[in-house]
């Protein structure tokens, strides 16, 4: 077990010195499936030999790499340059080129400057959370066969995410509609809902979701987990109904995971 350990901080430390974003992506997602399956086949090895501790052990350390890979992939994609024409750039099939006198060019828009995005947090911050929040066998015991729904039209983009709650030993289940959450939702019950906030050509189907489940359940924990999360729209959030909202995969579990417990025992 300390070998995989090793593997996997050794690999997430690297992804966090690399200075280009999508050499990072890159990385994580070339090797990610590498350490799952070596943490895979360790935990297939010591759950055999070494019983409950084992199994707690193992599933905190897979979680652990996921959440990781998660957390590297959102710093990734968010530090990506986003493809757009200059402001202000001539156009080389105007008036010049067609012979016609060329009208004053309006003054260029000054560029912001290019935020820098936040490192993704070490793997020992990270471990630190899963630990907080499963923090001995028994905890870990209690969240086996608990059950969660995903609403996403894009489920790919929260794999490293789902790893992290499944390897836990919480169930997940996908839809990548609202109706057919709605479906799903009436024929089985669910300790949490995560949803998107956008889905095609509907930029609130995640709170359309929410509000057409308020209607007959007020008490299943509903969380947004959208690409933005400002103050003003966290608060929205809870005024829908919803018991958070956030970006961040970290945060993401710190919500849920809570919730999810004490729903259970409610």
């Amino acid at each position: 077990m300390d070998a995989w350990i090793k593997v996997i901080e050794a690999v997430t430390s690297l992804l966090s010195t690399i200075l280009w974003p999508a050499v990072a992506l890159y990385v994580i997602m070339r090797l990610a499936p590498r350490i799952f399956s070596l943490v895979e086949a360790g935990r297939n090895v010591t759950l055999k030999g070494f019983g409950v501790e084992a199994s707690f052990t193992n599933s905190v350390t897979a979680a652990t790499a996921a959440l990781t890979a998660a957390e590297a992939k959102r710093a990734a994609e968010a530090a990506s340059p986003q493809a757009g024409e200059v402001v202000g750039a001539p156009d080389s099939d105007g008036p010049k080129a067609a012979g016609r006198p060329v009208p004053p060019s309006p003054p260029t828009q000054p560029v912001p400057p290019k935020q820098v995005p936040a490192a993704p947090p070490s793997p020992e911050a990270v471990a630190g959370t899963v630990t907080r929040l499963v923090p001995d066998a028994q905890t870990h015991q209690n969240l086996q066969g608990t059950t969660l729904l995903w609403v996403d039209d894009h489920p790919d983009n929260n794999r490293f995410e789902r790893e992290a709650f499944q390897a836990l030993g919480i169930q997940v289940e996908l839809s990548t509609s609202t109706q057919d959450a709605l479906d799903v939702l009436n024929r089985r019950h669910f300790d949490a809902v995560i949803s998107d906030l956008r889905r095609g050509l509907k930029g609130e189907a995640g709170y359309e979701l929410l509000a057409e489940l308020r209607r007959s359940d007020s008490t299943t924990p509903f969380f947004i987990y959208a690409a933005s999360d400002s103050q003003p729209q966290r608060e929205e959030a809870r005024s829908r109904g919803a018991q958070g909202r956030t970006s961040s995969p970290r945060e993401l579990l710190d919500l849920v995971i809570p919730a999810i417990r004490h729903h259970r025992t409610q």
